[in-house]
């Protein structure tokens, strides 16, 4: 699914369209020192399996983990043929996942209703993903390929803590696999509708018995896309993609072990947008008639646009993880990271086939972390996580802005610069203080530094720092009656960090920084198994409240400014977010595994303030819903294994189902009462999503080599429909549709 230009554009084309007009078990489980060696992996026998989670950065098992934590494992994605983390919306409860069409591999993550989907590389994102233990400071290259997946954990609210910095709405927390020092492998090639064809490979290498291996590995794609553009008479979005790279392991002693991954993912694309414009857009008056007043469900995947959009991304990066094990009790981790992107985007923003507003925008982005984490037990009742951790990035953005005629055909550049550090001291305690109770007590002290430089040519050069510090803090109370049951309540506080507007159009604007936003949650939950161990369910509730929220307004400049008004992001709301949330897994047979998860999600605002961007009067949108926020996921999948004298068969489904949801706030000029709205942009609801998904897998041992045969279907019942839409208010609106029924055949050996 290609989810084209998601609500963070909408205050970038608003900004230039003004320009335009201007001119653990209690004592103690397996380990408690930090191991990344030991990732969500099924243990114990094939009826009662035991999943470890380092979601605290301990290795714990799932049932005894006071966190609301969905571990995936790679079974599971492999029976939907997932392909990007992405497929992970609606396996685990109050997740949703969008492409942003902007961005190579952009995310756009929202996980208990806060999101954030925006490619401008000034601003933090609010949902931390990591990929094995390197916190990724943008959402491009989010979409990582599930290939060479070991385990992936998804930690839902603050973990303002342990993981990373600016973890306000939760983690997904990746790993690849490890090197395994033994000569081995496995090779995968995937055709599907719309040209897909994918081929992966991975190849185990040792080079010195049981000290020094490496595991290379490589992955490329190509498609078509599943849109149609009429005007161009091609198939969108078309394109190509490698990731490859190796990882080598080095285990001289039983007490020290490092990984150095080296990889390299490129892109080669186009973007889309589908034209969404309606009676009232000003792109409606010098349009063509059949690109406006759509129905936004199939009519979203025929484009229009005249341009090639086209898009390139390289993004070389080096990750070193060591490990040394002081003693049985004590393990020092060092992780380093270093990332790279340069990518060049043009994207026709109004989607239709007149020039009326596209951008080329080249950027260059670089990233630099390191943390140093001890792990230890220090008796039987107490054992702790602490460390250092250090953040430095680097982002270049040169965009060029065409308006079209009746916008005044002028064009527009920017040159935007910022660096930015944080430094960060955390500290994570397990205390026993009596049988089957267990408290936690943690806090992190964060400091972040920004500096930026804005550059219109012909009109201004400004430059600006700020700082800001800020200690969140955690505290959980946990109680385990007996061994299959657990109750823990927590408190956790999660930072956002400020910044300044990469958008800004004003010396004043480019001068002045927001300040950093902070969400407070409350949970209490209940972790169960039973019928011996065959059944797990676990349920949470959680009460979140959103202070100094972070939005995208407009508001007016001071005299002299090149624009009388402009799109800034400022503390502006607040919010309540609450819910629940539930899974249960069930192994009622040998064989069959059945899983089904449901979260309800209830986000309004408790004060926003702002000016109506279509007439600049101020505007209260309190008690709205957050974007990006459906009331009600839920999914329930079902895997049989049958043993076979020729293989095992393995039959899966997996049903998805995400409410409707708003992509923008913004008032729009089809709206009963845009003046004073009760309810989000009706433009920019989505059609609730229904998704069904089957595959069956046959797995015989040829000549010695295990192989796999997999027919997949997704989206069998072929349910179309908006995925997003973005809003520039009496402007344009462009929306992307979701993926329709993909159907392939992938076929795979390991040796």
């Amino acid at each position: 699914m290609q989810n084209r230009g998601l609500i963070g554009h909408t205050s970038h084309v608003a900004m230039a369209a003004a320009l335009a007009f201007a001119t653990p078990a209690l004592a103690q489980q397996p380990s408690t020192a930090a191991s990344p060696q030991i990732t969500a992996a099924e243990t114990g026998s094939s009826d009662a399996p035991e999943i470890i989670v380092t979601a605290r950065q301990r290795s714990e098992t799932l049932s005894t983990t006071p966190v609301s934590v969905t571990a995936i494992s790679p079974i599971t994605l492999a029976a939907v043929n997932a392909r990007t983390i992405q497929d992970v919306a609606g396996m685990a409860p109050n997740v949703l996942i969008q492409p942003v069409g902007a961005g190579p591999s952009a995310a756009a993550i929202s996980i208990r209703g806060i999101s954030f989907a925006d490619i401008e590389k000034s601003f933090d994102p609010a949902v931390g993903v990591l990929i094995d233990g390197v916190f990724i400071g943008t959402n491009t290259g989010q979409l990582l390929d599930f290939f060479d997946i070991a385990s992936i954990e998804v930690l839902r609210g603050p973990q303002g803590t342990l993981f990373g910095r600016n973890t306000i709405g939760g983690v997904i927390n990746i790993r690849r696999s490890r090197p395994t020092l033994e000569f081995g492998g496995k090779v995968e090639l995937t055709v599907a509708n719309y040209g897909v064809f994918q081929a992966r490979g991975l190849l185990n290498v040792p080079i010195i018995k049981d000290v020094l291996g490496v595991k290379l590995f490589g992955f490329h794609a190509e498609t078509n896309g599943f849109y149609r553009n009429v005007t161009r008479n091609r198939d969108e979005p078309s394109g190509s993609s490698w990731n490859y790279g190796a990882a080598i392991l080095f285990t001289p002693s039983p007490s020290f072990d490092a990984l150095l991954t080296l990889e390299r993912q490129t892109e080669n694309a186009h973007t889309v947008n589908s034209a969404s414009s309606t009676t009232g857009d000003l792109v409606c008056l010098v349009a063509p008639a059949n690109q406006c007043n759509l129905d936004n469900r199939d009519s979203l995947y025929t484009t229009y646009t005249q341009f090639p959009n086209f898009t390139t991304y390289r993004s070389p990066a080096a990750t070193l993880e060591m490990n040394y094990s002081i003693s049985d009790d004590f393990k020092l981790t060092s992780i380093t990271g270093w990332r790279k992107n340069d990518e060049v985007f043009r994207q026709d923003f109004d989607g239709t086939s007149i020039p009326f507003y596209e951008t080329i925008r080249d950027q260059y982005y670089r990233q630099i972390t390191q943390e140093f984490r001890l792990g230890g037990k220090v008796s039987e009742s107490l054992d702790f996580v602490a460390g250092l951790y250090y953040f430095n990035s680097k982002y270049r953005n040169h965009q060029t802005t065409f308006l079209g005629p009746i916008l005044g055909g002028a064009t527009a550049q920017q040159f935007a610069e910022q660096e930015s550090k944080s430094y960060a001291a955390y500290a994570d305690v397990n205390w026993a203080f009596a049988p089957r109770f267990r408290a936690t007590f943690g806090g992190r002290y964060t400091k972040d530094e920004k500096s930026f430089s804005n550059t219109f040519p012909g009109a201004f050069s400004v430059a600006a720092d700020q700082s800001w510090s800020k200690f969140t803090p955690k505290v959980s109370l946990d109680f385990r009656p007996n061994d299959d049951l657990m109750v823990y309540a927590s408190f956790s506080r999660g930072y956002r960090a400020g910044g300044f507007n990469g958008r800004a159009t004003s010396i004043s604007t480019s001068q002045t920084a927001y300040d950093p936003e902070t969400v407070s949650s409350y949970e209490m939950g209940l972790k169960t198994q039973l019928f011996d161990r065959t059944v797990q369910f676990n349920v949470a509730g959680f009460y979140t409240k959103y202070d100094n929220k972070q939005e995208g307004i407009i508001r007016r400049t001071p005299p002299g400014s090149p624009n009388t008004n402009e799109t800034v992001v400022a503390n502006v709301a607040s919010a309540t977010i609450k819910g629940i949330e539930a899974d249960v897994t069930a192994r009622p047979v040998r064989g069959l595994t059945l899983n089904a998860s449901a979260g309800y999600l209830k986000s309004d605002y408790d004060s926003f303030n702002t000016l109506n961007p279509l007439t600049l009067a101020p505007i209260d949108l309190s008690g709205l819903s957050l974007t990006f926020n459906p009331s009600f996921t839920a999914s329930a999948s079902a895997s049989y294994a049958i043993e076979t004298s020729l293989g095992d068969v393995t039959l899966s489904a997996n049903y998805r189902h995400i409410a409707r949801y708003y992509t923008a706030i913004t008032p729009d000029p089809g709206d009963p009462n845009p003046n004073a709205p009760t309810q989000n942009s009706l433009a920019s609801q989505t059609r609730p999503l229904n998704q069904l998904d089957a595959s069956v897998a046959f797995e015989p041992v040829i000549a010695g080599v295990k192989t796999r045969l997999n027919l997949y279907v997704r989206n069998l019942l072929d349910i179309r429909g908006l995925s997003a839409n973005t809003i520039v208010p009496g402007l344009f609106k462009t929306g992307s549709g979701r993926e329709p029924r993909t159907y392939g055949a992938s076929f795979g050996i390991t040796f």
